[in-house]
């Protein structure tokens, strides 16, 4: 199996899951929660919902409510309010917010900023580069990035000796456990060494041995004092190097 699972494959397992527990019926789709509030008296929660199919307001109670939306505004995603002061509403281009992309939307040809230099960035900025004229990534700070193949060299091994599923997915999650704990020890005790690998495995996925890191793709901080991201195919530096 691939670390980075396509939406289609998540989807899949979405399915799967469902069915083997027998809880599609249970699930109410096309609802979105306007509000809820909980009340002493009756120790239970009122949840409202506006059902999208004709509008109709639902309600419904429930004694525990585990919200997993996230921290986010979905309807007015942040945008810094300066930016606004400094003349955001002067610019000609299209201004699109990573939470209200839209599909269709057709960038060929254009020239793109990404602002922000994270998972969102390296995941887009691959994309874009296939069918825009140009693509700039604005950041603050550099990320440090994990470049690896899309594949678990250890899955694909036990699989081909014939073990059963249960424990390919017991022993490649213990491997993942290991290999990230003892990664995070070593970026606390030599996070120079460790920024040394990285930038090796770079090198090795775009082919190019004096890959330039200065001033770049150098960050402003030890790896793992942020996230670390996984890049698969080391796709973002190819990118970079594809001009």
């Amino acid at each position: 199996g691939a670390p980075i699972a396509s939406a289609e494959e998540i989807l899949k397992y979405m399915g799967e899951v469902i069915e083997e527990n027998g809880i599609g019926q249970h699930i109410r789709y096309g609802h979105r929660i306007m509000r809820c509030s909980f009340s002493r008296e009756t120790n239970l929660w009122t949840v409202e919902a506006t059902r999208l199919a004709d509008g109709a307001v639902q309600v419904f109670t429930c004694s525990f409510l585990w919200m997993c939306q996230g921290y986010y505004d979905h309807e007015k995603p942040y945008i810094p309010p300066e930016w606004y002061e400094r003349g955001l509403g002067d610019y000609k281009g299209d201004f699109v917010h990573a939470q209200l992309w839209d599909p269709d939307y057709d960038y060929s040809g254009k020239r793109i900023l990404v602002i922000g230099s994270g998972a969102t960035a390296a995941t887009v900025i691959p994309a874009f580069a296939e069918k825009a004229a140009h693509v700039t990534m604005l950041q603050r700070s550099p990320t440090y990035f994990f470049c690896s193949e899309n594949k678990n060299e250890l899955a694909d091994r036990l699989r081909e000796v014939g073990i059963d599923e249960p424990t390919v997915h017991r022993v490649v999650r213990q491997q993942i456990m290991h290999d990230q704990d003892l990664m995070t020890r070593r970026c606390i005790e030599e996070p120079d060494v460790v920024f040394e690998e990285l930038k090796e495995l770079v090198r090795a996925f775009t082919g190019k041995p004096d890959f330039e890191f200065e001033p770049h793709f150098t960050p402003k901080y030890r790896p793992w004092q942020q996230r670390l991201a996984f890049c698969p195919e080391g796709d973002v530096f190819r990118a970079a190097v594809a001009g």
